[in-house]
């Protein structure tokens, strides 16, 4: 740490397993970070990147600490960690990677890490694409053009990766529907059980579908 701030680098420093670290562990450390940076200029304050690296955490305020993600920032900031340094890093083990990647940028978390369709080590890492959609509607970024992702999509499955049939916008089976009552509303209008509204955030696939 110090040699990285002798050399006038930012260090970054990521926090492994955050979500089963104990806060006197974490905490501690933290700010001992901090206070070895405090020296140097502003340019140089340490980031930080809380992992839910087995995929533990939970986007729930009232829940004990380590498991709360939203809690675990809030206390970050609380220690002087400022939002635009502070990142989140989740997993998929247990299935909440998105609605944790949201509790953590409604908690002051400026930046999330994830993979484009959910690719990444076991169960996978956050899909940019699903964290983007809700941002959008949450209207806390530009919409970006999802239909890039098709490509990408086909790209996968070249190389034997494909996302599965079932997997949520992008999968070949995601918009389909066999229940007589779902089919026959999506004959005779489509946006009744479509997720989106807005025509320029739909893939041509999910179109097509």
């Amino acid at each position: 740490m110090q040699a990285v701030l002798d050399a006038g680098l930012r260090p970054r420093l990521h926090l492994e397993d955050a979500t089963r670290a104990s806060r006197e562990f974490i905490l501690p450390f933290v700010e001992e970070v901090q206070n070895l940076a405090s020296a140097f200029p502003e340019a140089q304050a340490p980031k930080f990147r809380i992992c839910d690296t087995m995929g533990v955490g939970l986007p729930l305020e009232n829940v004990a600490w380590p498991r709360s993600v939203p809690g675990t920032v809030r206390e970050m900031r609380s220690a002087g960690v400022a939002g635009e340094r502070l990142e989140f890093h989740p997993h998929n083990d247990t299935h909440l990677m998105v609605a944790n990647c949201l509790a953590a940028v409604m908690a002051g978390c400026a930046a999330i890490n994830g993979t484009l369709l959910g690719k990444g080590e076991r169960s996978g890492n956050a899909p940019l694409e699903g964290v983007l959609l809700h941002l959008v509607g949450m209207r806390l970024t530009e919409t970006p053009n999802f239909r890039a992702l098709n490509e990408l999509a086909d790209l996968y499955a070249e190389m034997g990766q494909g996302v599965p049939a079932k997997y949520p916008l992008y999968g070949r089976d995601a918009h389909r529907t066999r229940a007589g009552i779902h089919a026959d509303g999506l004959n005779k209008f489509w946006p009744m059980y479509a997720p989106l509204t807005c025509p320029r955030c739909w893939a041509a696939r999910w179109k097509s579908a």
